[in-house]
Parts: C-alpha cells; structure tokens; sequence
C-alpha cells in the first residue's frame, strides 16, 4: 500500500507484483477518498500480510498513519 506511484516503483523493480496506489499525483485528499475501500479490497484478498508505507504525517496524513498503526494491531 502505497501513497504515490513515486514511492510504489522500488517496489515494482524486486517484484512485488500487486501494489496498491492511493494518489497517481500524490494529493493526500486523492489518497483519503480511496483509502478505507482499497484495505477492504485488499483485507479481502488471499493476503496475509499487507505491508504499508505511512503517509506525510501532516493533516490528513496524520490522521491516515494514526488508522494504520490502528489496523496494524488488530
């Protein structure tokens, strides 16, 4: 799970192969509208680890990190 498609690439080039990609333009409000549907997507698939990089930890940011470290323990 990543903000932009900035932070994604060093990830596509060892080989994850489904990376999740909140903002194509790294706008935290872009990130915020697809962020609780794309953990229900990805919550719902055959993972069983999801792995997320945090968030600008300003505004929104903060608050998208804050339900991470949320989600991160159960």
């Amino acid at each position: 799970l990543c903000f932009s498609e900035r932070e994604a690439q060093p990830f596509r080039h060892v080989g994850f192969k489904d990376i999740a990609v909140l903002s194509q333009r790294a706008n935290l409000e872009e990130a915020a509208q697809s962020f609780f549907a794309t953990l229900r997507r990805l919550d719902q698939g055959p993972y069983r680890k999801i792995a997320a990089l945090l968030f600008p930890n300003e505004g929104l940011g903060a608050a998208l990190n804050d339900r991470l470290q949320k989600a991160q323990h159960g």
